[in-house]
């Protein structure tokens, strides 16, 4: 089953934290703030921010990634060199794992092992 929800537009930013104790999360809409939530402190809102905005490139960059492992498997193969296409097929199965976990669509949403 698709996945069909959408997340705030990007880019996503923190500003200067409130008294050093606790940071908000900006996106295009304004302050991003549940009550619900424990209050985090700077260090996590950042690395919210960093991997929020760099999300769609990482991905896009691993499924590139992925079929280079792919396509050089197949030549190091064709090149007898099996144990260099061994790896390069081991390299695109843990790439294709990452990607699988990181799809919008993807219904996983434990946290990463």
């Amino acid at each position: 089953m698709k996945n069909e929800t959408k997340h705030t537009p990007l880019p996503w930013w923190s500003p200067n934290s409130h008294a050093g104790e606790y940071q908000e999360i900006f996106g295009p809409h304004g302050p991003h703030h549940d009550d619900r939530l424990p209050i985090i402190g700077k260090a996590d809102a950042e690395f919210i921010v960093r991997a929020c905005n760099c999300h769609d490139k990482l991905l896009e960059m691993c499924k590139l990634n992925a079929d280079t492992f792919r396509d050089t498997a197949r030549a190091m193969r064709l090149l007898k060199h099996d144990i260099a296409a061994e790896a390069m097929g081991i390299a695109e199965d843990a790439t294709r794992a990452v990607i699988a976990k990181a799809e919008p669509d993807n219904s996983n949403t434990g946290a990463a092992t």
